[in-house]
């Protein structure tokens, strides 16, 4: 930016004043303080409820059940009338809401209503042991909240509603009584979850509803298939494992398409963060060496690792410019990826 101040400025194009002033923007830029109002914001309202509930926790005996209940669910409601009197007209596109303080009270809403939810299941058991019914509820409600209202922390909310949903109908009671959740069912449902929040989030921004919402689907389906598949190849073993190990291969090989498509850093992160993870697991378990052979061994390999690791992050501008971009010039100063 400096260089093409100077050129214009050297070719009597730019005034003195205006090159000093571009000069003192980039030496000294100014500092936002966007993420740390909404850091405050969010804070604000994770404290306000979770000292909502502490003080109902408290006080129960005093205040009673039926009150509690009616409290939250005032408060809740008129969470919901506020959005519904002040947002748009729904859209398939993005849109940008300019009250600074709607997202937090529609996520504000949300949480009470999970803990009017959660309040009435523990107290008078509406939905006895049928656990599934009680997670699928707030999960298509809020569904149908992030897509009217256009918001990407209750669908992340959703998203993970939709989650448990899925691990507790596969799972019996019994497991969850004994909190064993090493089975293989868990591992395939969340296989087959991550492969359906990819394809829902692909079919829809194909579609044109709510396309920038396939981002939040990618990187839940990322995490739950490479999760999964990490827990599937730790539980396996002889040819299995290797099966579990291709397929993390593939997977990462997968994720690191989708980021030079996007050119996105996070997805090509991710894939090199698990699949590490593979391969050092692999490595080991493949050896059946001495005991001072694989401690020499394993020392050796860390540190060439962490070495490899610690050279792609301080240079990772200019290899994803020569992978994405081969031949090419790029400015490797930009950091959008």
């Amino acid at each position: 930016m400096q260089d093409s101040a100077k050129d214009l400025f050297d070719n009597g194009i730019l005034s003195e004043e205006s090159y000093n002033k571009i000069r003192n923007s980039e030496t000294n830029p100014l500092f936002s303080l966007f993420w740390e109002l909404r850091t405050l914001l969010y804070l604000g309202v994770l404290l306000f409820t979770g000292g909502f509930g502490i003080i109902i926790y408290q006080n129960i005996d005093n205040i009673g059940h039926q009150a509690i209940l009616f409290v939250i669910a005032v408060l809740c409601i008129g969470c919901f009338y506020y959005c519904l009197k002040n947002a748009g007209p729904y859209k398939n596109e993005q849109v940008k809401n300019s009250n600074t303080f709607f997202d937090y009270i529609l996520l504000t809403g949300c949480l009470l209503f999970l803990a009017f939810e959660g309040y009435i299941q523990f107290q008078y058991q509406i939905f006895g042991i049928r656990y599934g019914l009680a997670t699928i509820i707030p999960t298509i409600i809020f569904f149908a909240i992030a897509y009217r209202f256009d918001n990407l922390s209750i669908l992340s909310m959703a998203i993970t509603g939709l989650a448990a949903w899925a691990g507790i109908t596969i799972t019996p009671l019994h497991v969850i009584d004994s909190n064993d959740f090493t089975g293989h069912s868990i591992i395939y449902t969340a296989e087959v979850l991550g492969i359906a929040l990819c394809t829902a989030g692909w079919v829809l921004m194909q579609r044109g509803i709510k396309s920038h919402f396939f981002y939040t689907y990618a990187n839940f389906a990322t995490h739950l298939l490479f999760v999964s598949s990490l827990s599937g190849l730790f539980l396996s073993d002889g040819s299995e494992r290797f099966l579990w190990f291709a397929w993390v291969l593939i997977l990462a090989a997968a994720s690191f398409m989708f980021a030079k498509k996007e050119k996105s850093f996070y997805f090509l992160l991710i894939a090199i963060i698990y699949t590490y993870a593979g391969l050092t697991y692999v490595f080991f378990k493949s050896i059946d060496w001495g005991g001072d052979v694989i401690v020499w061994l394993g020392m050796w390999y860390f540190i060439a690792s962490c070495a490899g690791i610690i050279y792609f992050l301080v240079n990772h501008k200019k290899i994803i410019a020569k992978v994405f971009y081969p031949g090419s010039e790029i400015d490797t100063s930009n950091d959008h990826l």
